[in-house]
C-alpha cells in the first residue's frame, strides 16, 4: 500500500501503460473473443438445427470443439492472469488503467460463458474437468469482485484520475463530482457478475435438461451482448 506522503502528491499526469491499455493488447483480446462467440455460435446453432431426431449424423464439428475448449480455456486464463497482475501492481496503477483490466476481465468473462453454453456436455463427462473449471470461475469471479469494490472505493472518495488505486485505502473521503449513474452502474456490474456466475455453476452442475435449447438461445444472445458492450466501452475509453 502506497505510504500517505505518496498519495498526498498528486501529479499532473501519468504515462500510458501500452501492456495494459495498447492497442495490442485490446486487438487480441477482440479477435479471440470474436472467434469464441462466433464457434460458440456455430455449434450451438448446429445443436438447435438438429434438435429433432434425423437419419444425419449428430455430432458437431470435433475440430470447432477443440478449438473452442482452447480458446474457453485461454479466456478464463487471460481474465485471471490480467486481474491478477493488476492486483500485484496496484500500488503504481492509476484508475484509468485498473477500471480498463476489469473490463478486459469481464469480456473474457462472457467470451468463456458463452464457449460453455456449447462445451458444457464436454465437462460434465468428467468430473475433474467440471470440477477444475468450477474452481477457475470461482477464482475469475473473487478477482474481478475485488476490482469492483477498488473502482466503486475510488468513486465513493473521488480518487484522482492520476494518483495510485492503492491510494483508496489511505486517503480520507472528499466530495466526489461522480454522477450517481457511475455508482450504481459500478454496483450493478458486481451483482451482475455474481447473478451471471450462479447461472453458470448451475448450468455446469446440473444434470436436468430442461429448457436446455432455451438456456443455450438465450444465454449466447446475453453473453454476445455483454462481450459487445464491454469490447465498445473499451475502445471509447481507451481513445477518450
Amino acid at each position: 500500500m502506497p505510504d500517505g506522503q505518496t498519495c498526498n502528491v498528486i501529479p499532473d499526469a501519468v504515462p500510458s501503460d501500452a501492456g495494459i491499455a495498447g492497442a495490442g493488447v485490446l486487438l487480441s483480446s477482440t479477435i479471440t473473443a470474436g472467434l469464441a462467440l462466433g464457434i460458440s455460435a456455430s455449434l450451438v446453432l448446429q445443436e438447435l438445427w438438429h434438435f429433432w431426431p434425423t437419419a444425419g449424423a449428430r455430432n458437431p464439428s470435433v475440430i470447432r470443439r477443440k478449438l473452442l475448449s482452447g480458446y474457453s480455456d485461454q479466456q478464463i486464463m487471460v481474465g485471471i492472469g490480467l486481474q491478477s497482475v493488476g492486483l500485484a501492481k496496484s500500488r503504481s496503477l492509476v484508475p484509468y488503467h485498473f477500471f480498463l483490466i476489469w473490463m478486459l476481465a469481464l469480456l473474457s468473462t462472457a467470451t468463456h460463458n458463452a464457449a460453455l453454453l456449447a462445451l458444457v456436455h464436454d465437462f460434465k463427462r468428467d468430473w475433474v474437468l467440471r470440477w477444475m473449471r468450477q474452481l477457475l470461475m470461482f477464482v475469475n469471479l473473487a478477482l474481478s469482485c475485488v476490482y469492483g469494490v477498488y473502482i466503486l472505493q475510488s468513486k465513493i472518495k473521488g480518487l484522482p484520475n492520476t494518483l495510485p488505486i492503492d491510494c483508496v485505502w489511505t486517503l480520507d473521503s472528499t466530495t466526489s463530482n461522480v454522477g450517481g449513474l457511475d455508482y450504481v452502474g459500478t454496483i450493478a456490474a458486481i451483482a451482475g457478475n455474481c447473478v451471471v456466475f450462479g447461472l453458470a455453476t448451475w448450468y455446469l452442475q446440473s444434470r436436468r435438461q430442461r429448457f436446455y435449447k432455451a438456456i443455450q438461445i438465450v444465454g449466447l444472445v446475453l453473453m454476445s451482448a455483454i462481450a459487445i458492450g464491454m469490447f465498445s466501452f473499451n475502445v471509447r475509453f481507451c481513445c477518450h
